[in-house]
C-alpha cells in the first residue's frame, strides 16, 4: 500500500467505499416524516361521541 508524505494512505478501494457510504449517509438522514392524513370518517365517530357524550350530561 503507497503511502503520501503526510503518512496518509491513498488507496482507491478507500476512496471508493467512502464514495459509495455517502449516498446511503445523505439518504438515511434525509428521510421525511410521515404526513398524517385526516381519516373522513373517524372525524364523523368523534363528533358523534361529543353529541352523544353532551346529551347524556
Amino acid at each position: 500500500m503507497r503511502r503520501s508524505a503526510s503518512g496518509a494512505s491513498a488507496s482507491p478501494r478507500w476512496k471508493g467505499a467512502l464514495g459509495a457510504l455517502i449516498p446511503v449517509l445523505v439518504h438515511l438522514f434525509d428521510r421525511r416524516r410521515p404526513r398524517a392524513h385526516p381519516f373522513g370518517p373517524m372525524a364523523f365517530v368523534l363528533r358523534s361521541q361529543k353529541r352523544t357524550a353532551s346529551r347524556l350530561k
